[in-house]
């Protein structure tokens, strides 16, 4: 028999070794303990488990330590009406199926990774917040992963997300995400990446901004999509919203851009990309798009710009820009931008390519030093033109009320083509080598017509509209 001492000495080591995932963690207490005595402040978890309090405590459960919470057996880690706060980083890490859920909880710690590697990992949030105080924010999915995080935890939390650093959210294919009613916050930098096929993201409602980065929103695999609405990209740098592979479909609707005060400046551009390289059937499409502040970069969005059957459609928009704005599908592409007012400091490009279709009319303005639209051959085949309010082109009356107008041109050194259409597109007079002069035109039927000025020299258009009641 062994003596009293080294008996006691014995089971003490025995009851030191007892893991966590054998003593269930139901409260933020526990895993409290559970994190600051476990040996490398790793937390084996192999059930499924719930940390909660009655009701949700505006003073946190300090843990003095990191903590690392390894999820086995496919289980779930849930925090429901928690606010626990970490001296370290803390880790959520499972590389089989694994799930994580906060439900009007508050997660502080100095970094904060959620790492679910397996096939039809989830993580939801509603009404919670993660905030990585001195670090990074990241939460990483594999395949078939399901992401949901909606609304704020109150009303002084208004950031479900943020990080001093960055915050990165990844998966790989047939990905699903949906984050509304929330604002995310990286001050370095956000990004949101699907790295495989079939991917849909949805936003609404969300304010993303980075005091010191860029936003990013990605896709490398193909038929990706994404649908954006009622959001806003406030950034220090430049937003960047890529989705690189064919049959991808990017869908704005009420979205603004803009620096990260209306008095700060975003440095860089808004860019807007689908299926790039040779990839094709991309497509983007933009309604109520706004910019504010002073946005120094351009705005860019192009589809299949070097492969086919690309669409860039923008409409009902105000876009004010000091950099470069280009709107641009590939051959056999559609390109269309209507009812917009647009400003860029430089130049104004909507184009196609070689076989695809241009249309930008009517617009309520496209102001720049220089405006170059509908400039492919095809488009100006299809008589697909541009309207732009120019003081150098003007009709009068305007409207008419008998079929009679006066078109007045700008003395110009170089000749142009003078085009009168109807809305169809269908060419109703035509007057060449025009260097400037006053035109009339009887006998006008009753219906709206475009009136257009072709520079022959550089192929830049000016046009304008004009109805006979």
């Amino acid at each position: 028999m062994l003596p009293t001492k080294i008996t006691i000495l014995v089971i003490g080591l025995m009851m030191s070794n007892i893991t966590y995932s054998q003593i269930t963690i139901d409260s933020p207490s526990v895993l409290k303990n559970a994190c600051e005595t476990s040996p490398g402040n790793v937390v084996n978890v192999s059930q499924s488990i719930k940390i909660s309090s009655p009701t949700f405590q505006f003073t946190p459960t300090q843990i003095n330590s990191p903590c690392t919470l390894v999820i086995t057996n496919q289980s779930k880690v849930e925090f429901e009406r928690a606010n626990v706060a970490f001296t370290g980083a803390l880790s959520v890490q499972s590389t089989g199926k694994g799930e994580m859920v906060a439900v009007n909880s508050l997660i502080k710690a100095t970094s904060i990774s959620i790492s679910l590697g397996g096939e039809d990992s989830q993580i939801s949030s509603s009404q919670s917040a993660f905030q990585a105080q001195a670090g990074n924010l990241t939460m990483t999915l594999g395949n078939k992963a399901k992401m949901e995080i909606y609304s704020v935890l109150n009303t002084s939390t208004p950031n479900s997300l943020s990080a001093t650093g960055m915050i990165n959210i990844s998966a790989g294919q047939n990905f699903t995400a949906s984050i509304a009613d929330m604002g995310v916050a990286g001050n370095q930098g956000i990004r949101i990446a699907s790295n495989g096929i079939e991917a849909l993201l949805k936003l609404e409602k969300v304010v993303f901004r980075s005091s010191a980065g860029s936003a990013n929103v990605v896709a490398t695999g193909t038929k990706c999509l994404l649908e954006a609405k009622e959001s806003g990209f406030y950034v220090a740098n430049q937003t960047n919203i890529r989705y690189s592979g064919g049959e991808t479909n990017i869908k704005l609707s009420e979205i603004g851009f803009g620096g990260t005060t209306f008095n700060t400046p975003m440095i860089g551009a808004v860019t807007i990309n689908a299926a790039e390289g040779s990839a094709s059937i991309g497509n983007i499409e933009m309604s109520d798009i706004r910019t504010y502040g002073t946005i120094n970069g351009g705005f860019k969005a192009t589809a299949a710009v070097g492969g086919n059957n690309g669409g860039v459609k923008v409409e009902k928009s105000n876009i004010t820009v000091g950099g470069d704005v280009l709107f641009e599908t590939g051959n056999v592409g559609t390109t269309e931008v209507k009812e917009n007012s647009i400003t860029s400091g430089t130049k104004i490009t909507v184009k196609t390519g070689n076989g695809g279709n241009c249309l930008a009319t009517p617009n309520r303005s496209l102001t720049a030093p220089s405006v170059i639209t509908c400039s492919s051959p095809m488009a100006r085949l299809a008589n697909v033109y541009d309207i732009d309010e120019m003081p150098d082109l003007s009709v009068y009356p305007n409207p008419s009320n008998d079929g009679s107008i006066n078109i007045k041109l700008k003395q110009t050194s170089e000749s142009g083509n003078v085009i009168l259409t109807d809305l169809n597109g269908n060419t109703v007079k035509q007057w060449d080598g025009v260097k400037g002069d006053n035109i009339s035109v009887k006998d006008l039927k009753r219906g709206t017509y475009i009136i257009q000025y072709m520079d022959t020299t550089v192929g830049t258009k000016k046009s304008t509209k004009f109805i006979v009641d």
